[in-house]
């Protein structure tokens, strides 16, 4: 028994529960990607709607992203403590309140509240969706599934953008959240009267396990690539479109092209990818990744031309499908050892937070004092340090590049 740890181990369930399981999962997957992308399309409807300041503009956004911080811990405790699929319900439940009260938002601080419950809704379900795909998938798949998981999220993301776009157009403003509700609705009802995510919830975690899963090696060795390399990525897709639109002065649509790239190439591909982590290892994918994005940032500064600019940011889609499902699966593997998979998810959340908040704003300094382009170059130094930072905790612990081997001490 792990110190700070107990697990409680019941039956194995049956082998053919895992497609249903993991279907409703996918189900939850997109459910949660269409209500967030939904409302990031609707923000500014809303703030013309309640005419509001550039400050509550600002609150809107932010207040999402505070909440799912402040949750992200307890959630992962909770998770790991009375159920993933327990908690999953209850966050499908609490975005399902935040639909219904955008419904009846009729000023700038009920649509912020409604953002911040929002916030706890999604959070708590797509953590502990993503940590039952963990659980239920075999080490030697594991990336494969995870990747499924992504490319589900990220198809749903580019659906609900459109169709919230399109909607608000036809029908006006309260159509996309009718029908993020009935969405919602209906996924509950489906996880609920289903049991079989609750049969693979096999492990529960007593005690604290966050401070086990801190000493872990993999875990160390992601974390010193997560704080800094998300730096570079959320630099990077921040200000892609204020270097496609403003300096280059290229029109919306290609402006949606360009951001469409990125999306599209990394759902297409983090099935085949996370695939390849399961066979080859977490880490060197991740370090493969990392590297790939470095390699498309340099790209993506020296092109001038639409299609030019398309292909560089696709590039970075498939450099960011390389990592990131074997960065999921590396947490989850770690997860697995001590029942914690949702501490373990919490974790790897909790580290690229910071980029979350700050690296808008130190691009934009940079911005006002050298330009555009000195963004991606700040974004590009990042990216390279977080590469490093992993291969120097790797070197410094003497632990092998194989999953097995990079996920087994602690």
């Amino acid at each position: 028994m792990s110190e700070g740890s107990e697990l409680s181990e019941r039956t194995p369930p049956d082998e053919s529960n895992r497609t249903a399981a993991l279907l409703g999962l996918y189900l939850v997957s997109f459910t949660n990607a269409l209500g967030s992308q939904t409302l990031v399309t609707l923000i500014p409807e809303y703030a013309v709607l309640f005419q509001a300041s550039p400050y509550w503009i600002g609150a809107f956004t932010t207040a999402f992203a505070l909440a799912g911080t402040v949750i992200v811990l307890p959630v992962g405790w909770l998770s790991d403590r009375v159920g993933k699929a327990t908690v999953l319900r209850w966050g499908l439940a609490v975005s399902i309140v935040s639909y219904i009260l955008f419904l009846f938002a009729h000023d700038e601080v009920t649509f912020a509240v409604g953002r911040v419950i929002q916030g706890i809704g999604i959070t708590s379900g797509a953590m502990t969706s993503l940590a039952l795909v963990g659980e239920i998938a075999g080490e030697g798949e594991r990336g494969r599934m995870i990747g499924t998981f992504n490319s589900i999220r990220n198809m749903s993301g580019a659906i609900g953008a459109a169709a919230a776009g399109w909607m608000l157009g036809q029908f006006g403003i309260l159509a996309p959240n009718v029908v993020l509700i009935i969405v919602s609705i209906t996924a509950l009802f489906l996880v609920s009267r289903s049991r079989h995510m609750d049969s693979f919830d096999v492990a529960r975690a007593r005690g604290f396990p966050l401070t086990l899963l801190a000493r872990s090696t993999a875990i160390q060795a992601m974390a010193a690539f997560r704080v800094l390399y998300g730096f570079g990525v959320v630099m990077t897709r921040t200000f892609v479109p204020i270097y496609v639109g403003i300096t280059l002065g290229l029109g919306p649509l290609y402006v949606g092209l360009v951001i469409s790239a990125e999306q599209t190439v990394n759902m297409l591909f983090q099935r085949f990818t996370g695939s390849l982590s399961d066979r080859f290892g977490r880490f060197p994918m991740v370090t493969l990744g990392g590297c790939l994005y470095a390699v498309g940032l340099v790209i993506l500064t020296t092109q001038r031309t639409p299609y030019a600019l398309i292909a560089a940011n696709g590039f970075l889609g498939l450099a960011d499908a390389i990592r990131e499902p074997a960065s999921m699966a590396a947490f989850a593997d770690e997860g697995q050892k001590t029942g914690s998979v949702g501490s373990a998810f919490a974790i790897r959340q909790i580290l690229w937070r910071p980029s979350m908040v700050l690296a808008p704003m130190m691009g934009g300094a940079v911005m006002a004092a050298l330009g555009v382009r000195s963004v991606f170059y700040l974004a590009l130094a990042f990216t390279i340090a977080g590469v490093l930072g992993v291969r120097l905790v790797l070197t410094l612990r003497g632990t092998s590049d194989g999953v097995r081997q990079a996920t087994s001490q602690h």
